[in-house]
């Protein structure tokens, strides 16, 4: 029974009510007020409370409030008195039954009659009957797998062709055998698979599963291969198989350097001291011999940062007239930052020859970053500077940035600021301008640095502004020449601080520059400023 709020007793009105305790169902005959019952909004996982008959029409009472009492799983929880007394809802006297009047949500539990028995009947549908040990599932009115069942299932290895297996099920890894297909199983051969149909189900049948291949989200499908990129481009068939070496050594590189510290040489020696006067570390050494052996049968020449002449490839022409291409790469940009797992990087440029500015010789560029991921930037294979990233599963780099463009301006600038002392005027006022906002652009700037070319420039690249070395310590061919192909590509631009990096003509194999990388814009007004080229300095590495 319901008491109003001046605790005046109500005119009693039989009802059907659905109580829910937990989130099991059950029917009691009990006085409830209409009020109560259009205040109540049974959530739509109990449908049962969709069924509740209407209350008789010939109740006189005043409306009462509710409190949000109840078991925290339920719209409204509900124990009541079957004998005399006052017990409320989802509450009720104490064992005498005589207790203080009942409130919805609130009051003692403790009478006998608050254990409830579902009247016969009146239970939810009982779960459909599970087919006998041995019977294939689908016997039973729905489709269902049981242990015993006999199916056809792609298991784990063959779920990138789809082959499918047919055995019987020994052990059930779903937690629901309703579903016709898409179970998780083992057979008994103790191999694992997801059920694709039945033996009775046509073989059509399984083409409407969807297999979801090892370590993939079913929601995505594979990208572009590089692979497959340059054949959709037409690119030249020589030039395609330089990209792809240059790909595949990289892929290689990122393999060495995810287990390096594992092998514990990451601060091992090369013994040597390369034409840079710089001391070469083991990996260094076996990042130049990755890339001298991957890219030697397909192109005339090679340039390496670790070599101090030109080293010769084994590139065979077909025909005379085709077109042998030249490479130049710095395998391992970087590598001092090794010893704290910092990203790296490598850069190439593809010449027809290395007697002339990059403008007119350099027909491809690219660079690999080797951080959270491994990624390959190209351009010159396609109208677009594209972004690659590599699949650990397949060890294929997949089109992951179609079209890059770097913008016009940006908020960061990248240098090493304890330089400042030995900085020009120039290049030290506009560091001053950018942090308070006074530059042409009116942007405050941040400082983003972390010492490694390729990380820098790939940051600025998606993100603008510039990156670069007030002093001439980057090399052109190998370093400068192919970035600033790359950011002109992508709209950007590249300087020494006075001109264009793509018209500076080689007099060597290693000449050096002053380098800026970055956002056409911010590149122009960091030239305006003037005197931004800084003489060249030794630093302690």
């Amino acid at each position: 029974s319901i008491t109003s709020p001046n605790n005046s007793r109500m005119r009693p009105a039989s009802s059907k009510v659905i109580a829910f305790l937990g989130s099991t169902a059950y029917t009691r005959r009990c006085h409830l007020h209409p009020n109560l019952l259009s205040r109540v909004s049974p959530p739509s996982y109990y449908p049962s409370l969709s069924t509740v008959p209407s209350l008789q029409p010939d109740i006189r009472s005043r409306g009462f409030s509710i409190s949000n009492g109840g078991h925290h799983r339920c719209c409204l929880s509900m124990i009541m008195s079957s004998r005399g007394g006052s017990g409320g809802v989802g509450g009720g006297s104490k064992r005498s039954g005589r207790g203080p009047r009942g409130r919805v949500g609130g009051g003692s539990t403790n009478s006998r009659s608050s254990h409830y028995r579902p009247r016969r009947g009146r239970e939810r549908s009982p779960p459909p009957p599970q087919p006998p040990p041995g019977q294939p599932g689908r016997e039973c009115h729905r489709p269902c797998v049981a242990i015993g069942a006999d199916v056809y299932v792609v298991k784990k290895n063959d779920q990138r062709t789809g082959k499918e297996t047919r055995g019987e099920v020994s052990r059930l890894l779903t937690k629901s055998a309703y579903h016709p297909r898409g179970i998780k199983v083992m057979l008994v051969d103790g191999e694992v698979g997801r059920v694709t149909r039945f033996p009775g189900d046509s073989a059509a049948a399984a083409a409407t599963t969807t297999v979801v291949p090892k370590g993939r989200n079913n929601k995505t499908s594979k990208k572009r291969s590089l692979s497959d990129y340059l054949t959709e481009e037409g690119v030249d068939e020589n030039l395609s198989r330089v990209v792809k070496a240059a790909a595949e050594a990289s892929s290689q590189v990122a393999k060495e350097l995810r287990n390096l510290s594992l092998l514990g040489d990451v601060e091992e020696r090369g013994g040597n001291v390369n034409v840079q006067g710089e001391v070469q570390k083991g990996m260094d050494v076996r990042a130049n011999a990755i890339f001298l052996q991957k890219l030697k049968p397909f192109v005339a020449a090679m340039v390496s940062e670790e070599e101090e002449g030109i080293v010769a490839g084994g590139a065979i022409t077909k025909q005379p007239s085709e077109e042998k291409y030249c490479i130049a790469f710095d395998p391992l940009d970087g590598s001092s930052n090794l010893d704290v797992a910092a990203p790296t990087g490598s850069i190439f440029g593809i010449y027809q020859t290395f007697q002339a500015p990059a403008r007119q010789s350099l027909v491809a560029a690219g660079y690999a970053v080797y951080s959270s991921a491994t990624e390959l930037v190209l351009a010159g294979v396609g109208e677009n500077v594209v972004g690659f990233t590599l699949d650990a599963e397949d060890n294929l780099f997949r089109c992951s940035r179609p079209n890059i463009v770097c913008p016009e301006r940006g908020p960061y600038y990248s240098l090493n600021e304890a330089r400042e002392p030995d900085w020009p005027d120039g290049l030290r006022q506009w560091i001053t301008d950018a942090k308070r906002g006074q530059t042409p652009s009116g942007i405050k700037y941040s400082a983003r640095y972390v010492c490694s070319l390729t990380p820098d420039v790939h940051r600025t690249l998606l993100k603008g502004g510039w990156a670069g070395n007030p002093r001439p310590h980057l090399r052109l061919l190998y370093e400068a020449a192919p970035l600033a192909f790359i950011m002109e590509a992508a709209g950007g631009g590249g300087s020494d601080g006075v001109s264009n990096l793509l018209d500076i003509e080689p007099t060597s194999l290693h000449d050096r520059v002053c380098c800026f990388l970055g956002s056409k814009l911010d590149i122009e007004d960091l030239e305006s400023y003037g005197n931004v080229q800084q003489s060249s300095t030794q630093y302690e590495s």
